[in-house]
């Protein structure tokens, strides 16, 4: 007597899936969250910052961990416009502080925000800067376009015991992120990026396997 046999149909882990888009879920909540919170400055150019947007093709977000010197600020500035380059035009523009807008019409609205997030943004505690951190996180869930993520500042803490599980939620989702759409990748523009709790903030993303930029030292 012979039998017939049944395809047998691959097992897909639904519930793999659905911690993935639980995650994802929160974090662009979160960011949504923080956006409103740390929108402090009018804006003026809404119409056209909503057309760049939809004409993009890829994204960069500055997020300002703490205050620097004007100096820094202005030659931070220059090295990203510089970095972002011919780009311009079909670059989504982001930056994540407390003191200003987080969506930039030009790249000379860009240039001049970066400046002012370093000049004025405040002296964060390490949790606030974490949450900074997750509002970058929460409006990557929003774009598939590849993204580079510029860290300026400092990290206002001597070890990262209190933001290190959260940052590596973080900088897993953004690799996550990199998987499933456009890369994701980090460019250090840290104070001192030898300090020791800096190789390890940095570490965090290396380690999660996201692509990590250590440009050189920038002058002032």
């Amino acid at each position: 007597m012979s039998t017939t046999e049944e395809p047998v149909e691959p097992t897909i882990r639904q519930g793999s899936w659905k911690l993935v888009f639980a995650a994802f879920g929160l974090l662009a909540i979160t960011g949504l969250t923080l956006s409103v919170l740390y929108r402090e400055t009018p804006k003026k150019t809404g119409v056209v910052e909503r057309e760049r947007r939809k004409q993009a093709k890829r994204v960069a977000f500055t997020v300002m961990l703490s205050p620097v010197s004007p100096e820094r600020a202005r030659a931070l500035a220059k090295y990203i416009v510089n970095d972002i380059g011919a780009d311009s035009m079909t670059t989504d523009l982001v930056v994540a502080s407390t003191v200003a807008d987080p969506w930039c019409s030009n790249i000379g609205e860009y240039q001049s925000t970066i400046m002012k997030a370093g000049i004025d943004t405040k002296n964060l505690s390490i949790r606030k800067q974490g949450e900074l951190l997750s509002m970058i996180a929460g409006l990557l869930t929003k774009s598939p376009l590849p993204s580079t993520l510029y860290v300026c500042g400092a990290v206002n803490a001597d070890d990262l015991e209190s933001i290190g599980p959260r940052t590596q939620r973080t900088a897993q989702a953004m690799q996550l992120r990199s998987t499933l759409a456009g890369e994701v990748r980090v460019v250090n523009l840290m104070e001192e990026p030898n300090r020791e709790v800096h190789r390890q903030y940095i570490d965090i993303f290396t380690q999660a396997g996201v692509t990590v930029v250590q440009p050189q030292p920038i002058s002032q």
